[in-house]
């Protein structure tokens, strides 16, 4: 039963990958960019401290997307947590409406509750949205070209002017 399931979910990934216009050359940033003009929302990467409570979160917001990550994350950990939040975007995962509460439980209280009604994060999938983001992320690491690290702060216009209305 498990190979089956493995068989689905990489065929699941597979198709969607044949989907997506990977950049050439591959990083974690041009494939931001490459989602966000596909998808007319801009995309925000912004390490936060998680003390170790979460390795990355996207919060779908009015003006874009915000993907948080550990700020202690580095080189290949750091891209394989921003792509598994970015595979969850492609595949459409919705998130769990969350309280003020569970809200500042994510460590995401210093910005307005209002704004970030929902909020994905990992946990709060399914197990099957949580394998699929997880495979289609090293799928997508898979691609990476230059292993030299690269600047998860480089950020797009769209994108700056998402951290600006944030206060990010």
């Amino acid at each position: 039963m498990i190979h089956k399931i493995s068989k689905d979910l990489r065929r699941r990934c597979e198709e969607l990958l044949r989907k997506v216009q990977l950049p050439e050359p591959f990083s974690v940033e041009a494939l931001c960019d490459a989602v966000a003009t596909s998808s007319g929302r801009p995309i925000l990467l912004s390490p936060i401290s998680t003390s170790g409570v979460m390795s990355g979160a996207w919060v779908p917001t009015q003006f874009g997307d915000v993907i948080f990550f550990d700020q202690s994350a580095t080189g290949i950990r750091r891209e394989q947590v921003i792509l598994h939040e970015v595979a969850h975007i492609l595949f459409g995962h919705e998130g769990k409406e969350l309280s003020d509460q569970d809200i500042a439980g994510l460590l995401l209280y210093d910005m307005d509750p209002a704004v970030l009604r929902t909020v994905v994060q990992r946990g709060i999938y399914s197990s099957q949205e949580e394998q699929e983001a997880e495979m289609l992320a090293s799928m997508l690491l898979a691609h990476k070209v230059d292993e030299a690290p690269t600047s998860v702060l480089d950020e797009s216009p769209a994108a700056a002017d998402l951290r600006h209305r944030f206060a990010l």
